[in-house]
């Protein structure tokens, strides 16, 4: 069982409490510790380490413990000892001395957590759900959460998310202490990289620099923030083998990080195995450089972070797709030559006064439609389309429809030119997209009405549609 005092003032972590409760509005919040995993055999486990919440609001390493924080009370609920944890483990610190340490109201067995679970309303508290799979399920157990089993998705009730960003909102800006461990995780990890780059040389195995490096930490009694990376094949983001032969020539890289009482370093360096970079290496290394210089530059009050590394990535991508953009741009002009080309030819093929016919012919089938079915509805005489390279022009008899037609005879007008173009979309060679809507009644330009006539005009147009050609 591992049990680990606080090294700070208890003081730090009632303010944290205090802060999070506030947040909370009168809310119950319970954060579990949780519990070290067996590896091979249950007395034979990984590194025991809390869960980020419960560490952040207690500073302790207590497996199996609970806190409760209840508007200006804090309850710590903890395992009984097991008696042969002294003669395993060493004496343990006593619940008086956790209490001093932590600076929580109560300490109370963990075995009078469902007891006051049930006095407190179990729906009316807000947990976060631990990390570790077994604590998870005895917690959404207890408090009647669907994600106890494990793999189910976790969906956040109302009192749960609001925790969540509560402890969001308190932990974005850190206080002193946060900022003093944040500070050693960072001086280890600087150490920890130069050591490493110290004792780089071609020859040697990757996990001879894994050694030389995680060594500088547990020097200084931490360990590492999470699984160290230490390879030659970078390319492969989370390569956890350290096998490989270095050789002059080679990129190292290097992504380890320092914990120190759960604040976690995490750096990424890479450097050259004999010591010098190569002319692309060092290309490559300094374009990288001055990005990260320059974000870093904006990491203050007031930066433009986020708009910053936008530009840098956009200046990266824009430099590495260089000779890729050049070879398209190269392709493309070919394309748009021999597409020219096609144009011309298409042109000098292309009979417009055919073209204006056939769109003229669909015009006055539907304005001969119309007159059969009512006289007196289109008195006009026949459409002409007179096609043009880069333009064409209407003419109903010898003048142009929009100086011949007024009133009700520009709605029989357009509904003519719009089945004209329909036709066009079941023959081959023309590229109308075959929809067509029309929105009635239409406002004509002196003013007047269609409503008599709607049904008229629109029968024939129907009818057309409803013939096998279309």
């Amino acid at each position: 069982m591992s049990h680990g005092l606080p090294s700070q003032a208890a003081s730090t972590f009632q303010h944290r409490r205090r802060a999070l409760a506030a947040a909370m509005f009168g809310t119950p919040g319970l954060l579990f510790a949780g519990v070290a995993r067996a590896r091979n055999y249950a007395a034979n486990v990984f590194g025991y380490r809390p869960d980020s919440h419960f560490l952040y609001t207690t500073g302790a390493w207590l497996e199996g413990a609970a806190l409760l924080i209840d508007r200006g009370e804090d309850t710590l609920f903890l395992p009984p000892s097991d008696p042969g944890d002294v003669i395993w483990h060493g004496e343990s610190p006593s619940w008086a001395d956790i209490q001093a340490a932590t600076g929580v109201d109560w300490v109370r067995p963990i075995a009078e957590l469902g007891t006051v679970l049930d006095e407190l309303g179990r729906a009316k508290l807000a947990t976060l759900p631990a990390i570790d799979p077994l604590t998870r399920y005895t917690q959404g157990c207890l408090l009647d959460r669907p994600w106890a089993l494990p793999g189910t998705p976790v969906g956040f009730a109302a009192h749960d998310a609001r925790l969540a960003d509560a402890m969001i909102g308190l932990r974005m800006i850190h206080d002193d202490a946060a900022l003093a461990r944040m500070r050693g995780a960072a001086e280890a990890t600087v150490a920890a990289h130069r050591a490493g780059m110290a004792a780089t040389r071609p020859g040697l195995h990757e996990h001879d620099v894994r050694a030389a490096m995680e060594a500088e930490l547990s020097g200084r009694g931490m360990g590492c923030s999470y699984g160290s990376i230490v390879t030659i094949h970078g390319e492969v983001l989370h390569a956890h083998s350290y096998a490989n032969l270095l050789h002059a020539g080679d990129l190292l890289l290097a992504d380890v990080g320092a914990e120190h009482e759960g604040w976690a370093g995490d750096v990424t360096r890479t450097w050259p195995v004999s010591g010098k970079f190569s002319p692309t290496q060092k290309a490559m290394y300094e374009l990288v450089l001055a990005m990260q210089l320059t974000a870093i530059e904006q990491v203050r009050p007031g930066g433009q972070i986020l708009e910053q590394v936008k530009q840098l990535e956009r200046t990266r991508n824009a430099l590495a797709h260089r000779d890729h953009l050049t070879s398209e741009i190269e392709e493309m002009g070919q394309e748009v030559a021999h597409l020219e080309g096609q144009v011309g030819n298409e042109k000098a093929e292309a009979d417009l006064g055919r073209l204006g016919d056939v769109l003229a012919d669909g015009m006055n089938s539907y304005l001969n439609r119309l007159s059969a079915a009512h006289p007196n509805a289109w008195t006009q005489d026949q459409v002409r389309v007179d096609l043009q390279e880069r333009s064409f022009t209407i003419r109903v008899g010898s003048k142009r429809w929009s100086k011949k037609l007024g009133g009700t005879l520009q709605l029989v007008f357009l509904l003519a030119y719009s089945y004209g173009l329909l036709r066009l979309s079941n023959s081959d060679g023309y590229n109308f997209p075959g929809l067509l809507i029309l929105d009635l009644p239409p406002k004509l330009d002196d003013g007047s009405t269609t409503v008599e006539m709607e049904s008229n005009v629109l029968e024939p147009f129907q009818a057309l549609l409803a013939t096998p050609e279309m």
